[in-house]
């Protein structure tokens, strides 16, 4: 469930950095004529807003069962900052721990 409110906010950080061909993923996500009606340009911020619009479904199909946000999964806020320590020090060639804090505060908020 974490991994599915933060995925759209973790996109967003990535188009705001460069891409990484999020635009690729409104053919699957929308379908062929969504796709083809997109402007070039518009296809990956499109993309982002329909997985927040599948989240806003599964949220009223569940009757909120189904959280939208870090803080609805009762993650505590105190706690995000200690991951995203974490998860910069993983190795990985993500975000820096100031791009994962904003990521998991925006997906905290849902914003």
């Amino acid at each position: 469930l974490c991994m599915g409110v933060l995925l759209p906010h973790i996109l967003e950080r990535q188009l705001s950095e460069g891409g990484y061909y999020i635009s690729d993923l409104l053919l699957p996500l929308a379908g062929f004529d969504t796709y083809a009606d997109t402007a070039e340009t518009m296809k990956a911020q499109q993309a982002i807003g329909n997985l927040y619009y599948f989240q806003k479904e599964l949220f009223d199909a569940g009757g909120g069962a189904i959280f939208r946000t870090l803080k609805d999964g009762k993650v505590p806020r105190e706690i995000l900052r200690d991951i995203a320590r974490k998860a910069a020090g993983n190795g990985s060639k993500g975000f820096s721990e100031d791009g994962y804090i904003m990521v998991l505060e925006q997906a905290w908020e849902g914003r």
